[in-house]
Formats: C-alpha cells, structure tokens, sequence
C-alpha cells in the first residue's frame, strides 16, 4: 500500500511514503550484509557484525526510509546477528549481557531514527507547503494588482485557481442590478446549467458555500463558494473536482476567495466611481451647455420681439429710417439663431463620425473673401485686414466647411477683442501646405487656457458671457477632416492668432 497526500500545490512538497518497494530493499540490504558477514565472521568477530548491521540501520534514514522499513530491518538484523554469528550459533540463546543490550540497541536506534527522520520529513513538508501557499498567494496578489477590469479579475481568478489545485472553475459575477448572472463568465472552464445556478442562486444570496463536498446539497455536481464584502454578495466562485480539498487547500482556498473578494470589490467600486463621475461631468456639461444656449437663443429673440412689437406703430411704419435699422436688428438677429442652430448641427455631425468633405477646386483668397462677407455686420466696430492675392491657391477643399471654419474662428477674435481692434488675415504656401494665419492685437489667451481652447463648451474664466463654447472646437474638426492642423498661441507683441495648416496634396 502506498500512502501519499498529494495534490497540485503540493505535487513538488516531499511527502512522506512507505512503500512496498522499501521493505523489500530493507531486507536485500540485512540478508546481503548478513552473508558478506558471515564469510569474514571468524576474521572480524561477532562483536564487529553487530556494528556493521547497527551502522547499515543508522544510515536508512538517510536515504528516505520510513519508521516501518527501518524497525523491519532492525528486526532482522537482531534475528540474523542472534541466529547465525552469536555463539552458540544457529540457536537464539544469549549468555552475556552485552549481547543482550546490543540486540536492545538495534530497536532503540531503529525507533529514535525513524522518529526524528518523521519528524524532519513532517517539518521539511510543512515549510514546503507554507512556502507554496506564499507563492501561490504571491502570484495570485500580483496578477489581480494588474488586472485593469472586471474581466481581467475573472479570468486571473479561474486561471490560478485551476492551477493551484487542480480543478475546473467558473465564476458567477454580479449585474449591474445587483443579482447573480445567469451565465458563467466566458473564461470559465464549465458551463453552469439550470439546477446549478438555482443552487449558486442561493448561495450568492445566503453568503453560505454549498453543494459537493459540503453540508447543503452535498448531492451537486460543484462546490459553490460566495464571494461578498461586508456590504454587498459580489458572485459565486465554482469547483468541479471528483476528490474534496485537504486541510491545507482548504486554508489556502479560504486565502483566495478573500483576495479575490477584495480584488471584484475594487473594481466594482471603480465603476461606480466612474459612472458617478460620468454623471457628474454629464450634469456640469448640461448645466453649461443650457446656460449657454439659453442665453444665445434669448438676446437675439428678444430682439426680434421687441423690434416687431415696434411695427405696432404707426409712426414707426412711417419713419423708414426707423424702419430699415428695425429691419437690420431683426436680421443680424436672425442670423445669429441660424449660426447657433448650425454649431449645434455641425457638432452632431462631427460627434457622429458622419462629416464627409466634398472637396471641389476652389481658390482660398475667395475663401476668405466670402467668410468676411458673411459676417460683415458683426465687423462693423472692428478694422480687418486681408490684402486678396490676384493669383491665390487653388486646391481640393469644401468650401462651406472652411469657410465656416475661418467664420467660427473671426468670430472668436470679434468677441474676445474690445471695439476698435485690429484683426488680420495672411496667406502663404508652406512646402505642400496652404498657411492661413488670423490674428489680433488683442490682449492674448491666458497661458493655462492655451491647451483647453479647442475643447467643447470651454470658455475662457473671466470672459464676457455669451457664445456656447462650440465654435473653436467645430473648426478645429472642420480642419481635420481636411487632414489638416490648427494651432493657438500668443503672439510675441500683443494679441493672439490661430495658425490654420491645409495640405494641398490628397
């Protein structure tokens, strides 16, 4: 019979065994002894074969031998010293007292050695076993530290699991409506049918292990072990394997199921971190974006409110001066709706990944021509500067996303610049890039601004109120869906400028 505890933890542990195989090799080793004694008896003495015999007992120990195959090799040399080299020979009869106490220190040295080398082999295994479990835990500890999502815990937890005591796993996890899935996650080794996950079911929601080799529903199939926090079942841990876990897996599982515990806690709590933090930013943008809007949308229709009240009147329907300006009031406020209602469009477009340039051949000083043209009445108290080239670039562009591009960025310069200010325009041609450089002589953008200038809805601390915070961030698409570049500094002087780059090679 062969006495063995083993397992895949401890499969590298020296384990105590007492097999067949030592018996037999205690005894070829007394008999071959026995006989070389026997011939060289007369020369040695008696009294010498019984050191031999004893110094061969004291050396199994050595060699792994365990207390049985050392007290049977103890025996038989006691037997064979006494039979066959004790005078008077071949009969058991002992006539001195040293004799006697020599065969007594057979047994005695044979039962202390196979004590103590118990005892050494009990202590080598369980610094081995503890040793393992360290290692096991070390690298549990360290993958699960690594692991960046849910899915990374689950699959770290099946896998050391399977390989730490050699069984098939599978983990249930909670849902976002803090009950137990119905499917195993996808890096599990088995599947978990109906019964089973009734059975998993109830323990996710007792906190209580059931199921094979426990007291509840021993008859099942799989170990079911819970896994919670103090406040919250987080999943159910499941164990397929045909023999139970010893003590010693056991505290280790016990080990496992706590770090892993925590590991599916934390990441839990990340998440909820980070949807309280996608709420919270979701709830700033709302906030910021209907502030914005609704001040857009109410100075422009309170002036075409009040400017076709004012048609009421008759002697304002007479007085065309009166008139016309009314007529221009409600217009430019028109257009600011329409320019509001566009930003609004174009950031859906560009949010949705639909923004398609049409490119056609069209001149870029016309470009620039046309964007001054259509924002002429908001130029009226500020001095622009374009000198239009005779012979201007041609290439593939679309025209409508440029051109509300240069409008979107002038605008900026308009309401971030006090009356009277000058505002620039230059051309050049940059090895294959057209350069377009719109700059003021305004007081510049504060340095901390500068990298958050393109983002949506960012407007700069401090600044008038009005705008939605869309136009920047709408060119700078409009520009990248061109395959080009913008970029925002202050220039060395005074004021700031945006430098646009348009590759003219597609």
């Amino acid at each position: 019979m062969k006495i063995k505890i083993s397992g895949k933890i401890f499969g590298n542990i020296f384990v105590f065994q007492s097999s067949w195989k030592q018996y037999l090799i205690s005894l070829l080793i007394v008999a071959a002894l026995s006989l070389i004694c026997y011939a060289i008896h007369i020369q040695i003495g008696y009294q010498t074969v019984s050191f031999i015999l004893l110094l061969a007992i004291s050396l199994l120990p050595l060699f792994n031998f365990g207390p049985g195959p050392i007290f049977l090799a103890a025996t038989l040399s006691a037997f064979s010293w006494n039979y066959f080299f004790i005078p008077p020979q071949f009969t058991l009869d002992i006539f001195k007292i040293e004799d006697v106490l020599m065969l007594i220190m057979y047994f005695i040295v044979a039962m202390v050695t196979g004590v103590l080398s118990a005892r050494i082999r009990k202590q080598e295994k369980f610094v081995r076993q503890r040793e393992e479990r360290t290692n096991a835990l070390y690298k549990l500890s360290k993958e699960l530290s690594a692991a960046y999502n849910l899915d990374k815990v689950a699959e770290v937890t099946i896998r050391n699991i399977s390989n730490a005591f050699n069984v098939n796993a599978a983990i249930l996890l909670c849902g976002t409506d803090k009950e137990l899935l119905r499917s195993e996650h996808k890096s599990s080794s088995f599947g978990i049918n109906e019964p089973e996950w009734q059975i998993a079911h109830w323990v996710f929601t007792n906190r209580e292990p059931a199921g094979k080799f426990t007291m509840t529903l021993p008859s099942s199939e799989i170990t079911h072990i819970p896994l919670f926090s103090v406040n919250k079942s987080l999943g159910v841990l499941e164990i397929k394997s045909n023999n139970p876990l010893t003590s010693d897996q056991q505290v280790l599982l016990n080990a496992f199921v706590a770090q892993i515990s925590n590991s599916i806690e934390k990441e839990y709590l990340n998440e909820e971190a980070k949807k309280s933090l996608i709420i919270s930013e979701s709830e700033k943008l709302y906030k910021t974006l209907f502030d914005s809007i609704s001040h857009e949308l109410k100075t422009p229709l309170t002036t075409i409110i009040g400017a076709t009240s004012s048609f009421k009147d008759e002697k304002i329907r007479q007085n065309t001066t009166i008139l016309s300006r009314l007529i221009n009031e409600i217009n430019i406020a028109a257009e600011r709706l329409n320019r509001l209602v566009e930003n609004l469009l174009d950031i859906t477009r560009l949010e949705s990944g639909n923004l398609k340039p049409k490119l056609e051949w069209h001149s870029v000083s016309d470009l620039i021509t046309s964007a001054i043209e259509r924002i002429k009445n908001e130029l009226v108290e500020h001095e622009i500067f374009f000198e239009e080239k005779e012979e201007s670039e041609i290439f593939l562009f679309d025209f409508a996303l440029l051109e509300q591009a240069i409008i979107n960025i002038l605008l900026n310069s308009i309401n971030y610049t006090s009356p009277g200010s000058k505002i620039s325009i230059a051309l050049s041609k940059v090895d294959t890039n057209i350069v377009i450089n719109i700059s003021d002589n305004g007081n510049g953008f504060p340095k901390e601004a500068i990298p958050n200038l393109f983002r949506k809805f960012y407007r700069i601390p401090g600044t008038k109120s009005g705008g939605t915070g869309l136009g920047l961030s709408i060119a700078r698409g409009f520009i990248e869906a061109h395959k080009g570049t913008i970029i925002a500094q202050n220039k060395k002087d005074c004021g700031a400028e945006f430098i646009i780059f348009l590759p003219t090679t597609k």
